[in-house]
């Protein structure tokens, strides 16, 4: 899917509140083992193909990437893989 086939299911009214939301989730510790990059980065992308979305939303969504770039995967503990079984 190319960049502008995404369709955002957010408004400008409820953008920054997914954001938020996004900033929250992708800067807890082993976020990414939880569905794995590409999901964030997708969830990214719809973020960003919102109507009316302005400079300061398109910068803290590139600082999201960023970050979820820049984290090292997290390995799970013994204790949560018993506790996944």
């Amino acid at each position: 899917m190319a960049p502008g086939d995404i369709v955002s299911p957010y408004s400008i009214n409820n953008l920054d509140d997914a954001i938020t939301h996004l900033e929250r989730v992708i800067g807890a510790e082993c976020a990414q083992t939880i569905f794995g990059k590409r999901y964030w980065h997708g969830r990214i992308q719809q973020l960003q193909a919102t109507h009316g979305i302005m400079h300061t939303q398109v910068r803290r969504l590139r600082a999201l990437v960023e970050r979820l770039e820049s984290a090292a995967p997290c390995a799970i503990s013994p204790s949560h893989a018993t506790r996944a079984r």
